[in-house]
């Protein structure tokens, strides 16, 4: 696992609301391995997101332990500080769960005070408008954001060079 993941999971006093592409097989993993060190529970937030996840684990390619996973509709049971969603919307897709979240607009979940959200992927060109959008709804609700520079900074040396070329 990434130190920079594990410290971030470390810090978090809430939930935390994780967002990156579904595609990354490699930290949707990092991601599973920090809940489960943490002992959060694991809720999946949108369409692709929980597909990603089901077909990776079905070939193989990704492990998640026994009762990780709990649905989106049952977070409000758990302690914030037992709880990460993975979610999509890195890049400010209008319909995506982070930004319905940011919007105030999704059925089953809300940011609260405390929560953090960290978006892992670096802006791609094009999509920063929409980016910085759903991160100024997301500071206006009392998340602490981790994004860009900020997250790249924590990234190990090798990892942080892959994304800024």
């Amino acid at each position: 696992m990434a130190k920079s993941i594990e410290k971030l999971f470390r810090k978090a006093k809430g939930r935390i609301f994780f967002s990156t592409f579904v595609s990354n097989v490699y930290r949707l993993q990092q991601v599973v391995e920090a809940a489960h060190l943490y002992g959060r529970k694991l809720a999946i937030l949108g369409y692709s997101m929980e597909r990603a996840l089901a077909i990776s684990e079905t070939l193989g390619h990704l492990k998640i332990p026994d009762h990780l996973i709990i649905d989106v509709k049952e977070i409000h049971r758990y302690k914030a500080d037992k709880v990460v969603a993975l979610c999509t919307g890195s890049q400010g897709e209008p319909r995506s769960a982070l930004s319905r979240i940011a919007a105030k607009s999704h059925r089953s979940v809300q940011v609260q005070p405390g929560d953090t959200v960290i978006l892992s992927p670096a802006p791609i060109p094009g999509n920063t408008r929409r980016i910085y959008k759903t991160i100024d709804r997301l500071f206006r609700l009392g998340a602490d954001v981790i994004h860009g520079p900020k997250w790249i900074s924590m990234l190990p040396v090798m990892e942080a060079n892959t994304i800024n070329r």
